[in-house]
């Protein structure tokens, strides 16, 4: 999912380079086509080089040395039996908290991503705590600034957290969640080349005693999400931004909004010379009350079909 590869004839070339998978250990060629016709390779070729990282950590960020910094009331050591059930060995993360008062960790990647190349991928990481049911928060960061939102598990669905065993949970936010690249309407955004090209390094989660493993970015398979503020009521004759996210390519054409009654809103199209950067996910409200909406993306490779409900309360 890092980067669509046009074909040579595409390009008129005799191959396609990339430098995208710098840093990368694992690399997969996936080949989609709805016709289910199929693609040549003659060769592949790929200069590389491997340091410092042994044969059973593979991608995993959650290093007690990846720990940037820690609130006063933490402390943190390298974990090397208490791992995740998803772990496949190695090393984790373990925190410890002396007193009650709110606490937080930023965890690096021991790399810099662009938002550009991850813009369809996510976050995630497993965690192992006692207190899971708190608003914990995350947010990316990139020496020591906060990029785009702080998301917040208890009122953004986008914050995916699924329980694996026993204490184990593991935490799911897409990319989509924390900053667009695709959302404007009638000039409130800007094109966003500006924001393909921003960093970041690590993140930032506000937690307490736990140990944290399998922190990477990735682009697998992950439900959708709606993160709008609950507590916003638009109004009626709005253009409202249903905030959906995903992982995995987006086919916008593809994206389908309806709603309860279909006289209670109307889509934005995509053809709608006010949408500033093509953004599928804009409606019109045209009545007041309650509107139900019903959305389904396809999105990644293979073109996986995910969809969410969400119920908004518009006023006068």
């Amino acid at each position: 999912e890092v980067e669509m590869l046009k074909t040579p004839e595409e390009t008129s070339k005799t191959s396609v380079t990339t430098s995208s998978i710098a840093n990368w250990r694992y690399i997969r060629l996936y080949y989609h086509s709805d016709s289910d016709d199929s693609i040549n390779i003659n060769s592949l070729a790929a200069t590389y080089s491997c340091v410092g990282v042994d044969e059973l950590e593979d991608v995993d960020s959650a290093k007690a040395s990846n720990v940037i910094s820690v609130s006063s009331n933490l402390t943190y050591t390298a974990e090397y039996s208490d791992i995740s059930p998803n772990s496949v060995g190695g090393e984790a993360i373990s925190f410890t908290k002396t007193d009650t008062v709110k606490s937080d960790m930023t965890i690096g990647f021991g790399k810099t991503y662009k938002v550009g190349p991850t813009q369809n991928a996510k976050v995630e990481f497993d965690m192992k705590t006692a207190n899971i049911n708190y608003g914990k928060t995350i947010q990316l960061m990139n020496d020591g600034s906060t990029l785009g939102s702080n998301i917040d598990s208890s009122k953004a669905s986008s914050y995916k957290c699924t329980n694996i065993q026993d204490d184990w949970y593991h935490i799911e936010v897409p990319i989509t969640t924390f900053i667009s690249t695709i959302s404007g309407y009638n000039g409130k955004d800007k094109p966003h080349t500006d924001v393909l090209n921003k960093e970041y390094n690590a993140i930032k989660i506000n937690a307490g005693t736990c140990v944290i493993d399998n922190l990477r970015i990735t682009s697998t398979q992950c439900d959708l999400g709606i993160f709008n503020n609950p507590t916003y009521k638009p109004a009626i004759g709005e253009v409202f931004w249903v905030k959906v996210s995903w992982v995995g390519k987006l086919y916008p054409e593809q994206v389908q909004i309806t709603f309860s009654d279909p006289t209670h809103a109307e889509r934005i199209p995509l053809d709608d010379p006010l949408l500033t950067n093509g953004s599928p996910f804009y409606i019109h409200l045209l009545t007041t009350g309650d509107i139900t909406v019903y959305v389904t993306v396809i999105s990644g490779y293979n073109r996986q079909i995910h969809t969410i409900t969400k119920t908004f309360t518009v006023h006068s």
